[in-house]
């Protein structure tokens, strides 16, 4: 498992796919297994991975035979037919399906930021930073930051209420942002003790990416 063997992905109620690991699988009858010790939100799916899945969710192994699609940049976003069935049918075979889909490059989208931090400065103004990740050439321990992977970096922060609504966005170029006091008031009618938001890496090509979603003290 932890050599990239034993992967999956399991469609969420919200219609993503979570792709998760597990490390024991056992037989508990006709066509029935189960797996145990799993590692969940792989591959980058860590903001799809939001809590329970219910039972009868579909469910993929992924190995070898599966292979990417290889839709042109220009796809993305655009309504696609595909008709699958058997190789050796002609594909006017009944066997053969037609398949409607839209593409969302959901394996291109920017993952979510992580390692959050909040603090109140003397002025009243909230000042939040946090990491980016990447997908491209991140995983040498010998680099002091990892390549950004998109063509700048930018970010789009939205300030919530306790409702989830959106109060306020903010556009960044650093993996940092101020919240003015003054801001606080004219939101939530003074200051904010507790800072409820999400934190989206923007791609040129994509647009948001994955949401850091979380709620720190002040």
């Amino acid at each position: 498992m932890l050599d990239g063997a034993n992967v999956a992905a399991v469609e969420t109620p919200s219609g993503r796919w979570e792709v998760l690991q597990w490390a024991e699988c056992r037989l508990t009858g006709p066509g029935r297994y189960r797996l145990t010790r799993l590692l969940r939100g792989q591959a980058g799916s860590d903001a799809d991975a939001t809590g329970p899945v219910p039972a009868g969710s579909r469910f993929v192994v992924l190995g070898g035979a599966l292979v990417p699609l290889g839709l042109a940049p220009a796809a993305r976003g655009q309504p696609q037919v595909l008709r699958v069935g058997p190789q050796a049918r002609a594909p006017t075979d009944p066997s053969w399906r037609r398949l409607a889909f839209t593409s969302e490059a959901v394996a291109a989208r920017p993952l979510a930021p992580v390692h959050p931090r909040l603090r109140r400065l003397a002025n009243g103004d909230l000042r939040l930073t946090w990491i980016r990740r990447t997908r491209l050439d991140g995983d040498a321990w010998e680099q002091a930051e990892v390549p950004l992977g998109e063509e700048r970096e930018a970010y789009a922060l939205d300030i919530l209420d306790a409702g989830g609504g959106v109060r306020r966005t903010l556009t960044l170029d650093s993996p940092s942002a101020t919240y003015p006091a003054a801001a606080q008031q004219a939101d939530f009618g003074g200051p904010v003790a507790r800072l409820s938001f999400a934190l989206h890496q923007l791609s040129a090509a994509c647009g948001r990416g994955a949401p850091l979603r979380s709620s720190l003290d002040a």
